[in-house]
């Protein structure tokens, strides 16, 4: 009599299996939730220089100034918006882009969000008008990013003095 050959796992085999799975997980899943946070982070912090290069782009565009109104109720109720004139209203026909905290959760920014609103891109020179560099900081439960827009237009992203350092960027 020929005895057929078995093919497949043994029930041990399955649940040494599972076991080593669910210890491997228990390491990674840690670590991808820090990774999650520090891309969340950095992509707010980029969505806002994307919005300012938005910003110069429509100054040339329209050839006309262009404003930056930013508002915040709380550190995690705030928003920034690209706009045609000073006094613009959110959704309106003079809102031209907008970043705000319900576009990138769990983001909150700092009290100087403000001094940001009414700075406007002037069309003749294409730089910022106000007198002093201009920092945002962007800041999840453990780690921070500063966003800095200069008097002559220029972007920088760096670490706040006191932040966890990640993701290659110089400290401010």
């Amino acid at each position: 009599m020929h005895r057929a050959q078995q093919i497949g796992f043994t029930l041990i085999e399955l649940m040494i299996s599972i076991a080593i799975l669910g210890i491997l997980l228990s390491i990674a899943i840690p670590s991808f939730s820090d990774f999650l946070e520090k891309k969340r982070l950095e992509g707010a912090a980029n969505e806002y220089l994307g919005l300012l290069h938005f910003a110069k782009s429509e100054t040339i565009k329209r050839n006309s100034a262009t404003f930056i109104i930013a508002t915040r109720a709380s550190a995690n109720d705030w928003s920034i918006s690209a706009t045609t004139t000073p006094t613009c209203t959110l959704n309106t026909a003079c809102d031209l882009k907008t970043l705000n905290s319900t576009m990138v959760k769990s983001i909150s920014t700092n009290a100087d969000l403000t001094l940001l609103n009414g700075a406007s891109i002037e069309a003749r020179r294409l730089l910022p008008t106000f007198a002093t560099t201009r920092s945002i900081i962007f800041s999840t439960d453990n780690y921070s990013l500063q966003a800095n827009w200069t008097i002559t237009g220029l972007n920088q992203l760096c670490i706040p003095t006191g932040a966890n350092s990640f993701g290659g960027y110089a400290a401010c």
